[in-house]
């Protein structure tokens, strides 16, 4: 029984061969063609339409190779090879050694095209028929990239030359977008993406009605609304960090309330820095040994919940005194309570 690659390489049957890359579908093709030319059929007639030029370079160099190999075989070992590939023992092998030199003398060697190939040779005899020039040429990748650099640089060259349109919207995409960000849209649009942003234009909405519907905007909306309403979200934004600034300072907490500055003033707003306070001259130990001393705790009693010795606190509020400005403990509450109103005060500008 004949295996399944036979079959498919018989000429006198229509074949559909579906296999897995190098599953030798190259392999059974060029064995079909060494079996139409051993069948007698004219080189020239015969035509091999591939996918790609690596495909049909692959083919044609396959079964050159092949033909140029039995030219050179002893009779033996030829007809063992066309009985391999389904053909007749009883071959003419004289037959089969001329195969390659019949390749080689066909006007045009044998016809293993890609299919954009092939299509350009039918164009090239019909071109009156197919709406084309006589004389075309087919543009290869290379041209096609210059052509399309060429007109890129008409473009902006015009967009310079008074065309204030096409000036407004290069300058658009210039101030919005990086230098290789721009190169990137403008090879999609020239490139061969461009079939797809034909379909995008070619819809039944206008380029500003698309725009609106991306966004969200209806038919009333102006970019004056638009921008009021950014401006008041900002403005409601702004109001927050103000007041979440200003309570940072009451509480101390200065490393948030510079946060919050930095974030007005990267809304462009000028943003105070907190006055300066007593409690910026206490360390947090301090603060917190003045605060307990102020709740009418003792020496010994502060010592107790910090962990310290009561002269230890003895000494902090020894320290303590002069930075508040105050002589004695009853003092301290007063003190403290002007710091922290004095820390929500406005400052100097930033």
């Amino acid at each position: 029984m004949r295996d399944d690659a036979m079959i498919a390489s018989d000429p006198e049957i229509s074949a559909w061969v579906a296999a897995n890359a190098g599953a030798g579908k190259t392999y059974t093709l060029a064995n079909r063609v060494a079996r139409l030319l051993l069948g007698d059929a004219k080189p020239q007639k015969i035509l091999c339409l591939t996918f790609t030029k690596a495909a049909a370079a692959e083919m044609q160099d396959r079964l050159f190779r092949q033909l140029g190999g039995w030219a050179m075989l002893p009779d033996d070992e030829l007809r063992s090879e066309t009985v391999r590939i389904g053909g007749d023992a009883h071959e003419d092998l004289a037959k089969a050694r001329r195969l390659f030199a019949q390749a080689l003398e066909t006007p045009g060697g044998l016809k293993v095209l890609t299919l954009h190939a092939f299509c350009q040779v039918v164009l090239s005899h019909f071109p009156l028929e197919a709406g084309v020039p006589p004389a075309f040429e087919v543009l290869d990748d290379q041209s096609a990239r210059e052509l399309v650099a060429e007109a890129r640089q008409h473009v902006l060259e015009r967009a310079g030359s008074g065309d204030l349109e096409l000036a407004d919207a290069v300058s658009l995409l210039v101030t919005e977008t990086s230098e290789a960000r721009l190169s990137n849209i403008l090879d999609a649009a020239l490139g061969g993406d461009r079939r797809k942003l034909d379909r995008f234009f070619a819809g039944a909405f206008s380029l500003a009605a698309r725009v609106r519907d991306a966004h969200g905007l209806a038919d009333e909306d102006t970019i004056q609304s638009i921008e009021a309403g950014f401006c008041g979200a900002l403005a409601h934004e702004a109001d927050s960090l103000r007041a979440a600034r200003d309570w940072f300072d009451t509480q101390g907490l200065s490393s948030w309330a510079d946060q919050a500055r930095q974030e007005l003033r990267a809304a462009g707003e000028t943003s105070h820095r907190r006055a300066p306070n007593a409690w910026d001259r206490l360390s947090p130990q301090e603060l917190q040994i003045a605060r307990m001393a102020a709740d009418g705790l003792s020496n010994r009693d502060i010592g107790e919940r910090l962990y310290l010795s009561h002269r230890t606190v003895g000494y902090h509020l020894y320290r303590i005194f002069p930075k508040l400005g105050i002589t004695s403990r009853s003092q301290l509450n007063a003190a403290l309570e002007g710091s922290a109103a004095a820390g929500g005060g406005r400052g100097a500008d930033i």
